[in-house]
């Protein structure tokens, strides 16, 4: 984790500074390793504990997301979207955040803000199937099946085998899209 990944660095720092000799009035002494000059020591010091320092941003914004979707899963949909708001204040960048937040907005009904969280997910990471299948599922409870439609062959065209498309909450969806007369198979992939 990161907080592993940045204790680790302050240690690097700390090590070079306990295991370098300094010199002795200017002199080097006669056996062990060449010592770091003290300018060097502190420099690698101070490098580690700004290495670690960058780590903290990511950590807390996990943390926050893991709250998130831990408070949704026990049904408490304004603390899910307090915790992503946290979390998004700690980490602006993350699209983990934004997804999270825009689950939290789904489950209060929230359909114009889940959406934009959703959009604001894929912005980040436009890459990833699994910020398109979510906003299929926001497009799903605004009744948009088109945009379903849309949302999810993209996700299918970007990870054919992506786990999520084979929920409850897709399979259900796609029931709907049947009803609407749409090709599950054709949205989703051969064998839904």
């Amino acid at each position: 984790s990161a907080a592993l990944a940045g204790l680790a660095l302050g240690c690097t720092g700390v090590l070079t500074m306990a295991a370098s000799r300094p010199l002795r009035d200017g002199v080097r002494p006669a056996r062990g390793p060449a010592p770091f000059p003290p300018a060097a020591r502190w420099a690698a010091f101070a490098a580690a504990i700004a290495l670690g320092a960058i780590q903290i941003p990511g950590a807390v914004g996990t943390t926050l997301v893991r709250a998130s979707e831990d408070k949704l899963v026990l049904g408490s949909a304004a603390d899910a979207v307090a915790n992503a708001d946290r979390a998004l204040k700690a980490t602006p960048w993350s699209a983990a955040a934004y997804a999270a937040r825009a689950e939290g907005e789904l489950a209060a009904g929230n359909i114009d803000a889940a959406r934009a969280d959703a959009l604001d997910a894929i912005s980040r990471e436009p890459l990833e199937a699994e910020h398109r299948i979510l906003l299929g599922r926001v497009e799903a409870a605004a009744g948009d099946f088109e945009a379903v439609v849309a949302a999810f062959r993209e996700a299918v065209a970007l990870s054919p085998h992506e786990r999520r498309l084979g929920s409850p909450e897709v399979t259900v969806i796609g029931a709907r899209l049947e009803r609407h007369g749409y090709d599950p198979d054709d949205v989703l992939g051969p064998g839904f």
